[in-house]
């Protein structure tokens, strides 16, 4: 099956959605040095030009263990690097199963289409934006009717402290509450179902300016998992191994890289013997994007 983009975690009455990221700045390609003229608030700096290369994910192809291609998903970019288009393909058949078009106003996102392998729509998703801000998600079925929103709630700090999730009649089904330390990430996630009753809390520490563990607690304080985050010297993440509250473990994932670059190129997906479930490659193209800066 496709990767998931999102970690699901069901705990008592309600599956709750909690968006995973983990994103590196790229190498740089190359570097030239030139003088530019400084703005007053750089006088005195002197200007340099990097190039940097961007990544662009083209292909990620999902494997069964023994490496037989299972499916495959395409990208298609603007020229520009704004995604505008995946599909996801049968690897045997070649079969189109389904894709999805993503369309924006100005730079931001404001639809997602997706349809099925016969051109047929499947669902859509809205998204709506304040200062910038995605306040409000909301996904329709095929026949346009709305089946859920989620709306998004700030601190001064431009921080997101709420996710609300709300059927289609309006009721909450699910809300995300974020506690922060003095950074941008949090470090306590809230998981409350219906009628706002606590059923999961996770909490988040880091090292290094990087995630180290997250701790899932259910609300009678025993411990329901551990995931732990280990990284190699450039500071990329090259594994997550989750454990039980007896810290036994229940499943890991391996990331591979080339030598010289930041973005996986295999993720390895194991159970708790370390027998691999699914092989999931990614391929990818470089761009050149310059970019000045001032010392």
């Amino acid at each position: 099956m496709k990767k998931n983009l999102f970690l699901f975690v069901s705990a008592a009455s309600v599956s709750m959605l909690i968006l995973l990221s983990c994103s590196s700045t790229p190498p740089p390609s190359s570097i030239e040095t030139k003088e530019q003229p400084a703005s007053s608030a750089q006088e005195g700096k002197k200007a340099r030009t990097i190039t940097l290369l961007i990544p662009r994910l083209m292909k990620e192809t999902v494997l069964f263990p023994d490496g037989t291609e299972d499916e495959y998903t395409l990208y298609t970019y603007s020229p520009k690097g704004t995604l505008l288009k995946e599909e996801l393909y049968d690897a045997s058949s070649r079969q189109l199963l389904e894709y999805s078009e993503y369309l924006y106003e100005n730079v931001a996102l404001a639809e997602k289409r997706t349809y099925d392998g016969n051109q047929k729509v499947k669902n859509r998703k809205t998204y709506r934006y304040e200062k910038a801000l995605l306040v409000e998600e909301s996904l329709y079925d095929k026949a346009d009717d709305v089946q859920i929103r989620s709306l998004n709630i700030y601190d001064s700090q431009n921080r997101k402290i709420e996710w609300r999730t709300l059927d289609a009649s309006g009721s909450v089904i699910g809300i995300n509450r974020y506690g922060y330390g003095s950074g941008t990430t949090p470090e306590r996630i809230e998981l409350l179902g219906p009628g706002e009753n606590l059923e999961l809390t996770i909490t988040v520490s880091y090292a290094n300016g990087r995630k180290e563990k997250e701790r899932f607690e259910l609300p009678n304080g025993r411990i329901e998992k551990e995931i732990v985050y280990t990284y190699d010297d450039k500071g990329r993440l090259t594994s997550e191994t989750t454990y039980s509250d007896t810290k036994i473990k229940i499943s890991s994932t391996l990331f591979e890289y080339p030598v010289d670059k930041n973005e996986p190129t295999r993720a390895i997906y194991r159970d708790a013997q370390d027998k691999p479930k699914k092989i999931v490659q990614y391929e990818y193209e470089y761009h050149e994007e310059k970019r000045v800066v001032y010392e």
